[in-house]
């Protein structure tokens, strides 16, 4: 006996029947894949009912997707259809160097001021034969330091060896001194008295008498003045 094809009928029409026992699906208990009275199998049925996602389901993703869709393309027209702003350029900085050819005259006067001195002008007669003023002193074969003579004292302003003391002139010329011996960096302390003679205009000389005093040194030390500006 060949069996009845199961067409299943449209809610419009009524419920599905059983192909086997003629009884209606009731449609309220879900869907189902074999029929609630004798449970014969309902090919159709399982297949729509197992078929997987809804057609509910499958809007809801779909319409996620378009939206997701959406938020993605208006973000890349955000970030890269807006014009890029240019970047201003620094203005550059010029530096000029202006270079001269020095010329021959030029390298002369050059050479000439590096390497001559303006002398300082001769001292006058009236300067030569004033006893106060600027000095240099040397004492043997020392070099000359700057000596003066101020307010009638006479007084050796640098070097290791130094003396110091009042002056009296004299009528020929010359002065008289009397005063001390010292030495700033170390002791030789004594007194020493001598008589300068005029030997040329703005020239004194004399010799210290001999050292008494211990460890002030042996004295007689060969002084020269010269006038100086």
């Amino acid at each position: 006996m060949q069996r009845p094809t199961y067409t299943p009928v449209s809610e419009s029409h009524g419920a599905p029947i059983c192909p086997r026992c003629r009884a209606r699906i009731d449609a309220r208990r879900g869907p189902t894949s074999f029929c609630h009275s004798c449970g014969a199998p309902l090919p159709q049925l399982a297949a729509s009912g197992t078929s997987g996602i809804s057609t509910g389901t499958v809007l809801i993703l779909g319409l996620v997707a378009i939206f997701a869709i959406a938020a993605v393309a208006a973000i890349v027209v955000v970030l890269f259809a807006r014009p890029s702003e240019p970047i201003a350029a620094r203005p550059a900085t010029v530096t000029t160097i202006t270079v001269q050819a020095a010329t021959p005259f030029d390298s002369a006067s050059a050479s000439a001021s590096a390497s001559t001195k303006v002398p300082a002008a001769p001292l006058t007669e009236a300067e030569l034969d004033t006893l106060e003023g600027n000095y240099t002193c040397s004492m043997d074969d020392t070099p000359a330091f700057p000596c003066r003579i101020s307010n009638s004292v006479l007084e050796k302003l640098a070097g290791s060896q130094r003396f110091r003391g009042p002056i009296v002139k004299n009528s020929n010329g010359g002065f008289s001194f009397s005063g001390t011996f010292f030495c700033p960096f170390g002791d030789c302390t004594h007194p020493v008295a001598c008589t300068f003679t005029r030997t040329s205009a703005g020239h004194y000389s004399c010799r210290f008498g001999s050292n008494s005093v211990p460890g002030g040194g042996p004295g007689g030390e060969h002084v020269v003045l010269s006038k100086a500006r």
